[in-house]
């Protein structure tokens, strides 16, 4: 028997919705659940470009365009397509360049696997980019502050953890520390810096 929601509802401004889990209704919820943000917006009816331009934050300082959509499991940006996942990265190099012939990869210069910014981007054979890769010590398997792009230290995740625990909101914990909100909300829900309690 499904539980009565009527005396709540979301909490959510402006939607009347039945509550159904943390103080969301259920498409809020679950836009929590896929996206680490309930007001995540539902845009898949726009183009593809329209799409992919809301879906990124310019950051003054370094010119990278960093990625605020659904990101891959090692960092890199995703956005749908015909039912189809493309890479973010990519998607901007074709978008800015064009096409991307058969067997080359698109790197990045700034070697910040969320920048879709396309004067950060270049293409290269495998072999080039693992170069670029080696050179720059982003191999995958190299944790946390060992890793050359890391912008924090394990004792800096430690007390994040420990803020976000408290209560303290994401926003406020990236300006803290001077990262992305999205850096906040993947360490929080676990995406990256796993090896840290």
């Amino acid at each position: 028997m499904a539980r009565n929601h009527s005396s709540r509802i979301c909490s959510i401004d402006g939607c009347e919705n039945a509550h159904e889990a943390r103080g969301w209704c259920e498409k809020h919820y679950k836009r929590w659940k896929r996206h680490g943000d309930p007001e995540y917006p539902v845009t898949m009816s726009l183009p593809l470009i329209d799409r992919f331009n809301l879906n990124y934050e310019v950051v003054t300082e370094s010119g990278c365009w960093i990625w605020t959509g659904t990101e891959g499991t090692r960092g890199y940006g995703q956005i749908s397509n015909d039912n189809k996942r493309l890479v973010a990265h990519r998607v901007s190099y074709q978008v800015h360049n064009g096409d991307i012939p058969a067997g080359l990869f698109v790197c990045h210069r700034c070697d910040v696997t969320s920048c879709v910014n396309p004067a950060h981007l270049f293409l290269g054979t495998p072999k080039e980019n693992s170069a670029d890769r080696d050179k720059k010590g982003r191999q995958w398997n190299v944790l946390g502050s060992e890793r050359a792009n890391s912008k924090l230290n394990e004792s800096e995740v430690s007390e994040i953890k420990m803020l976000l625990a408290g209560g303290m909101m994401a926003k406020d914990v990236a300006g803290k520390f001077g990262v992305h909100r999205r850096t906040i909300t993947d360490i929080n829900i676990g995406v990256t810096w796993k090896h840290v309690l």
